[in-house]
């Protein structure tokens, strides 16, 4: 009787004073707040990117949350961070969540966001008389002038540009284009400039000239 009470405590000791094991916390997503710009799109060099991490912890509380991004910059504040976006090559980047609980127990999550690239935007297209002079779309039969698509470039990108005018197109040159008036146009025409960035972006506009 003696011995089987002895076992009976040597069994709930063990048994007994063993604590169960903490569980790890649980990520359940990371999701985009808010946009920088275009609702559902974001683009190279967006900024102040809102961005959540939704987890929790069964037996515990979440401790601390550790941000981190394949590029751009990000900053974190709890389960909540800032992302700017890279200006970089448009694709694919990932913005990981690490969260740690109150017995130093970890979660990863990876969330990837697909970064467009921003198209050039054309401020506008202007013609000028060889001489450099003010613009002026009314144009005399064969005679010399320049037209220029002026850009407005926060990115400072190489850009290349291509005209599409009456009598002839160009191939992807320099922004200025030195043009003869040809004899046998119609009175009214228009010339097409497409701009295109060092990662394959085109925008394109046109201007209205008059030829007499």
């Amino acid at each position: 009787m003696r011995y089987i009470s002895f076992l009976l405590i040597i069994i709930c000791h063990v048994n007994c004073s063993t604590e169960p094991e903490s569980e790890r916390p649980i990520i359940n997503s990371i999701s985009i707040l808010k946009y920088a710009t275009k609702q559902d799109t974001v683009f190279r060099g967006d900024v102040g990117i809102e961005l959540e991490c939704d987890s929790y912890d069964k037996d515990g509380f979440i401790a601390d949350y550790i941000w981190e991004a394949t590029g751009g910059n990000i900053q974190g504040a709890a389960n909540h961070a800032r992302w700017d976006a890279p200006t970089s090559l448009p694709g694919t980047y990932y913005i990981i969540c690490t969260v740690k609980d109150n017995d130093d127990n970890i979660a990863r999550k990876e969330f990837g966001i697909y970064v467009y690239n921003r198209k050039p935007i054309i401020r506008k297209i202007e013609i000028y008389p060889e001489s450099f002079g003010e613009h002026n779309p009314n144009l005399t039969k064969g005679t010399d002038v320049q037209i220029i698509t002026f850009i407005d470039n926060p990115e400072n990108d190489d850009h290349e540009f291509k005209y599409i005018l009456p009598d002839s197109t160009t191939d992807w040159m320099w922004q200025i284009l030195f043009w003869r008036v040809s004899e046998n146009l119609p009175p009214i025409n228009k010339v097409y400039a497409l701009v295109r960035d060092q990662y394959g972006a085109v925008s394109i506009d046109s201007l209205e000239f008059y030829i007499h």
